[in-house]
């Protein structure tokens, strides 16, 4: 986006933020849409960076805006780590996508536990496909779901 355009965005929306008006010195007035309303450098923007929403509404706001509800996954469509999983920011540090909205709905991961995406897709984020199960398990459901697969059936 253009730093011309920017200039004549008042009212328009960029992703969970209406720009309300120009600040001065490169920043803007944003509203997101859970109410939060705070300048923002035109930079942040132009990259699409919504991270400047600190309320747990707008987090999940956000959260949402990344995910795409299919018959049977809930994917993470924005940032993807190289394993896959999804990544955002939330609360001013990188988390991953299933599990934040796992513990946002069941509470915390117990100390030794990891959450199995029985769907195989680390990049689904649907509670339901989600099990807390130790490392080993883990492994271990991700290996025979390997050999179950070379061997031709299906999982």
């Amino acid at each position: 986006m253009a730093r011309k355009d920017l200039k004549r965005m008042e009212g328009e929306r960029i992703g969970v933020l209406i720009i309300v008006r120009y600040a001065g010195e490169k920043r803007w007035w944003v509203r997101c849409d859970c109410g939060n309303e705070r300048a923002v450098d035109g930079a942040d923007l132009r990259r699409r960076d919504y991270s400047m929403c600190r309320h747990p509404e707008g987090v999940e706001l956000r959260f949402w805006s990344h995910v795409v509800k299919t018959e049977s996954c809930w994917v993470w469509v924005a940032g993807l780590k190289e394993d896959g999983y999804g990544s955002f920011r939330a609360n001013e540090k990188s988390v991953i996508a299933h599990r934040w909205y796992w513990e946002r709905i069941n509470g915390p991961v117990e100390d030794g536990m990891e959450l199995d995406h029985l769907c195989r897709n680390p990049a689904c984020v649907r509670p339901d496909h989600l099990e807390p199960v130790t490392h080993q398990e883990n492994v271990l459901r991700g290996n025979m779901r390997s050999v179950v697969i070379a061997r031709g059936f299906a999982v």
